[in-house]
């Protein structure tokens, strides 16, 4: 019984580390944002300079990061020299910044326990085990995030809506619902910003999965034929 919850655990945590990954490239890469302003136009939109607009994204990813403490930052908007953010956007980037914090332990604790199970597999010698629990894992999670991805596709709004719901379940004035009319991160992100980093979370994640599961069927494959005990 041991050895499967350990290579279960093996799995699990790797597929844990590979999603942080995914996310983490591109969302802290100041290159998604640009990219995105670039193809938008969103300086135009928000009546902004480039150079105030680069400046308030670097604020934005810095916080995140845990580089600054707080997103007071002030811009020129249409003519005015003003505090870039709201405090409904501030209040709502405190709960995403503890999601990120939430994320950072889960991923240094995942790596630990990778890499206990690792050597304990490695000690005992289970790797056909391993290899199979890798490979049925592996293709578990691809079908999930096709799923999931055909799930934001029919219907981004509404799967992006309950996405929120379900990981901000503790924020109870729903900060995150925020009016483009008055905040300008809703402008800076729109919903076509988030439908494309996704995309690239996902493609980057599943990438990651693919190679990985070949290479756990190819030796669960191999070292069955070679008839190690199982």
């Amino acid at each position: 019984m041991l050895k499967y919850v350990v290579t279960i655990t093996a799995a699990f945590t790797l597929t844990l580390v590979l999603l942080y990954i995914a996310i983490h490239i591109p969302t802290f890469s100041m290159s998604t944002y640009t990219n995105h302003f670039e193809q938008h136009n969103t300086a135009a939109l928000i009546q902004i300079s480039q150079q105030d607009l680069l400046a308030v994204t670097n604020r934005l990813v810095g916080y995140m990061r845990g580089t600054y403490d707080d997103l007071v930052i002030y811009a020129t908007v249409a003519g005015q020299y003003r505090q870039f953010f709201t405090q409904r956007e501030i209040d709502h980037m405190v709960d995403v910044l503890l999601l990120f914090q939430i994320g950072r332990w889960l991923f240094v604790v995942s790596i630990v326990l990778f890499l206990l199970s690792a050597a304990w597999i490695y000690k005992n010698k289970l790797f056909e085990l391993m290899a199979k629990v890798q490979f049925f894992w592996g293709v578990g999670t691809m079908v999930v995030v096709l799923w999931l991805g055909w799930l934001f596709y029919t219907d981004f709004v509404r799967y992006f809506h309950i996405f929120h719901y379900i990981f901000f379940f503790f924020d109870y004035e729903q900060l995150w619902l925020l009016d483009p009319n008055v905040d300008m991160l809703v402008n800076m992100v729109p919903y076509i910003f988030f439908i494309n980093i996704g995309q690239t979370i996902a493609t980057i994640f599943l990438g990651a999965v693919v190679v990985i599961t070949a290479l756990a069927g190819y030796m669960f494959f191999k070292l069955k034929g070679l008839g190690k005990e199982f």
